[in-house]
């Protein structure tokens, strides 16, 4: 039978936390700095669909909550195949930090999901 490679997996989805977390930032950004207000009310005003800031903020926003439900999913399978005590103890963690993203402010989000990301990076080295 093909055993997966864990330590490709968890850099896989390291990139995939990686991906959420700038939307995430993005979703922030344009909530709170002007100079991205104007740029997206531009770029969204000229466009064939009308959208504030604060909407496109929403949705970067839920697609980066519902990446983060899809990446523990991923670890929680992943965690099922690993047999080693302390790449299971530090997918534990990682998983412990993620599950509450949702329910923190997006800057203190965001700071949970660049850890979770550098103990991914150390995991799957």
């Amino acid at each position: 039978m093909f055993k997966r490679d864990t330590s490709k997996e968890l850099e896989k989805i390291r990139r995939e936390l990686y991906i959420a977390r700038a939307k995430l930032e993005m979703s922030r950004r344009m909530r709170s700095e002007s100079d991205y207000k104007r740029v997206t009310a531009s770029i969204v005003y000229t466009g064939t669909i009308f959208a504030t800031p604060m909407f496109m903020s929403t949705l970067y926003y839920n697609s980066a909550i519902r990446d983060v439900k899809k990446i523990l999913k991923k670890l929680n399978k992943v965690l099922k195949r690993v047999e080693e005590k302390e790449k299971r103890e530090a997918i534990k963690s990682v998983i412990h930090m993620l599950q509450e993203v949702h329910e923190l402010q997006s800057t203190q989000a965001i700071l949970r999901m660049r850890e979770a990301e550098n103990l991914l990076s150390t995991i799957s080295t």
